[in-house]
């Protein structure tokens, strides 16, 4: 290096070397190019008028080294960038693109921008591994795996796709895209001609479940069965398809015998489709409340203001959830925020609409703003969820009881006239009340299923559930017999048995093969019949004496202190990990039920995926 090199920079430990000029330190391990780059590109306090020509000249001079170093960080830099566009939903023509190479060449001058032939072949590659790897993953997960079959609009209109969701052997949770389909509208039944010019296998008639042909399931089987998910299969979360008859297939015709009666009872025989926007739907008939101010919103005039006011609000835009609800939730929201604090910011730009609020206005703000809440809350794709269903849907039935009771005490206020408010008044008493026998019917049904995962959320074990319960059936209209509160006991006591039963079987097993060679020679002289009931007779006393001793494990799970509520960024996996030792048994059941999916709307992260695969790279 050069005594100029140095004349800006001053040599520090560990080979550092300190700027003269912004006191920034740097390393200079592998050479001084980095150092070059510092001077000539990024010190704002350099005086650039001083020998800038003679500088530059000095410090081109690079040793072997630093042109290893510029190598080896391009070569990393374009890793990324082929990362950031096969895995992220990026479009492979980007880098023809005339600006976003010139931000690349500000950032690092010398790259050098892959072509986009080069760039979709190494995409190609990159995909298939990541699939691969993905299949291997789902593998060797020690615990079983759900599915989910959703529908999304993309810009390229609308898809079909099957999700895996599952915790792997570090209690991580996935929940990965496996397979993209884009949805065909056709006009009939047939696809005569298609296949000519689309790869058809990669296509999904736009029409309901409940309509398709058995090639269609056979399609589906066929990509679960390559996944390996069939051995592994728990739940099958259906989502804006209507039905849940794909799932019943599934479990009719393949029997999943790798599932317990338990299992097959709470993940098989429920309806795995909590569809919160079915419950908001009986709310239709006021979509009228709030519409003035969505067509106000149009105006170019409030179209800032509206984004300013929805962002200050944290609220997504009208339309993300494709549905009429949301819409009208998100103008009701502004109309409240405009209506109750401080000067109104909107009114004198929205001309003749009127923001003004009503008690109909906010019981329909506040129930709708409470679906919001709960969707949001169960769409994420980078925690388990499941956990929290039991808990949202009360709080969305809570939210309904209120209206509810509004609504009657203003109809026996009122004088009985027949006027506009009075019809209103009627309708969405009658609304409300239809909403909640949506919501009651589905609790019913899945109320065992949603509160495994709470019993296995150790904020809150089974006293926390049996309390809900117990205040839900209190309150209904139309109580079942049952007694909810000693059923989910029972239940979760027969599953911990069974998750129990099989760790001994496969503890039995798989010692068992480990001797299996050692004692041929032995087994060649024992009765065959003598020999399987003295296996199955030694299982079972094993089951019987260590049984007391096998239920302690759940009793101390259920009797141990619950974590705090108020505990910050509590992570319930992470706590699992650690407890998993302490509760083995337990843990095999959180594993599996945590992974059940929630909502079949697609986070942000999951969409990239959903994109990716619809890019086709692979």
């Amino acid at each position: 290096m050069g005594s100029e090199c140095w004349a800006h920079f001053e040599k520090k430990a560990d080979n550092m070397a300190e700027c003269r000029h912004c006191h920034n330190l740097l390393s200079y391990k592998n050479g001084t190019s980095r150092l070059n780059r510092h001077y000539q590109e990024s010190c704002r306090k350099r005086g650039r008028q001083q020998g800038s020509h003679h500088g530059a000249s000095a410090f081109s001079r690079s040793s072997s080294d630093d042109l290893g170093e510029q190598t080896a960080a391009a070569a990393a830099a374009e890793d990324q960038l082929i990362r950031m566009i096969a895995l992220h939903g990026f479009p492979s023509s980007m880098v023809e693109d005339v600006e976003f190479t010139r931000f690349v060449r500000m950032l690092c001058p010398d790259f050098k921008m892959p072509s986009r032939d080069d760039v979709r072949k190494r995409c190609d590659e990159l995909f298939d591994r990541e699939m691969s790897s993905l299949k291997d993953a789902i593998g060797r997960t020690p615990g079983l795996a759900s599915l989910s079959l959703g529908k999304t609009t993309t810009a390229w209109g609308k898809v079909a796709y099957l999700a895996a969701h599952f915790i792997d052997e570090e209690w991580n949770f996935h929940c990965r895209v496996i397979q993209v389909f884009k949805a065909l509208e056709v006009e009939d039944d047939t696809t005569y001609g298609l296949s000519k010019i689309l790869d058809i296998k990669d296509y999904i008639i736009d029409i309901p479940v409940t309509d398709w042909e058995p090639e269609d399931y056979e399609r589906m089987l066929g990509i679960i069965s390559h996944w390996g998910l069939l051995s592994k299969l728990s739940g099958v979360l259906i989502e804006n398809f209507g039905t849940t008859k794909f799932g019943k297939i599934i479990y009719d015709d393949n029997d999943l015998p790798h599932l317990s009666a338990t299992q097959h009872e709470l993940l098989c025989a429920t309806n795995l489709r909590w569809d919160l926007p079915d419950i908001a739907s009986n709310l239709h008939p006021f979509s009228c409340y709030g519409q003035d101010c969505l067509d106000a919103f149009e105006d170019e005039n409030l179209k800032k203001k509206r984004r300013e006011i929805s962002s200050h609000l944290q609220l997504d835009h009208p339309w993300t959830y494709d549905e009429w609800w949301y819409a009208h939730y998100y103008a009701l929201q502004i109309i409240h925020k405009e209506c109750s604090s401080g000067p109104a910011k909107i009114r004198a730009l929205a001309g003749k609409v009127m923001f003004h609020e009503t008690w109909i206005t906010e019981v329909l703000r506040t129930t709708l703003g409470r679906i919001y809440h709960a969707i949001k809350t169960m769409s994420t794709s980078s925690l388990p969820t499941s956990n929290l269903v039991l808990i949202e849907m009360l709080e969305v039935r809570n939210t309904l009881v209120l209206g509810f009771n509004n609504c009657s005490g203003r109809m026996q206020n009122s004088s009985g006239e027949l006027t506009d408010c009075f019809k209103d008044e009627h309708v969405l008493l009658i609304s409300v009340q239809n909403a909640m026998s949506t919501l009651d019917r589905f609790l019913l049904k899945s109320y065992l299923l949603l509160s495994i995962p709470l019993i296995l959320d150790p904020r809150y074990k089974l006293v926390y559930v049996e309390n809900l319960l117990k205040n839900f059936q209190s309150i209904l209209k139309n109580a079942p017999s049952v007694d909810l509160v000693s059923k989910v006991g029972e239940k979760f006591r027969e599953l911990f048995t069974e998750y129990k039963t099989q760790g001994i079987e496969t503890d039995y097993n798989n010692e068992s093969n480990a001797t299996e060679h050692a004692n041929h020679i032995h087994e060649m002289d024992v009765d065959p019949s003598i020999q399987g009931n003295g296996s199955t007779l030694q299982l079972t006393e094993q089951g019987n004496t260590s049984s007391q001793e096998h239920m302690r494990e759940l009793e101390a799970y259920l009797q141990d202190e619950t974590v705090p509520l108020d505990q910050v960024d509590f992570d319930i996996l992470k706590w699992w990990k650690n407890n998993c030792g302490r509760y083995p048994t337990v843990a095999r059941i959180a594993r599996d039920f945590l992974a059940i999916p929630t909502s079949g709307r697609p986070s942000p992260q999951l969409m990239a995926e959903i994109t990716s695969h619809f890019r086709r790279y692979a």
